[in-house]
């Protein structure tokens, strides 16, 4: 299979969707589907606005 790379601008949802599905399934893999109470979120976010615009999704043990 040959793979293409892509820059898209202003992504929709759909690329967003297919992109957190499958990081949400490489981790399943690894350690288990989270549950709600144990999910952890870091945000970055832009000063002047508030806006969020990157971050990372974990969980945690306790």
């Amino acid at each position: 299979m040959q793979a293409t790379i892509q820059l898209v601008r202003d992504p929709g949802s759909l690329e967003r969707s297919a992109i957190a599905a499958s990081l949400i399934e490489f981790n399943a893999s690894r350690i288990g589907r989270p549950t709600e109470d144990k999910l952890l979120v870091l945000t970055v976010t832009e000063p002047e606005t508030g806006n969020i615009i990157g971050g990372l999704l974990g969980q945690h043990d306790s």
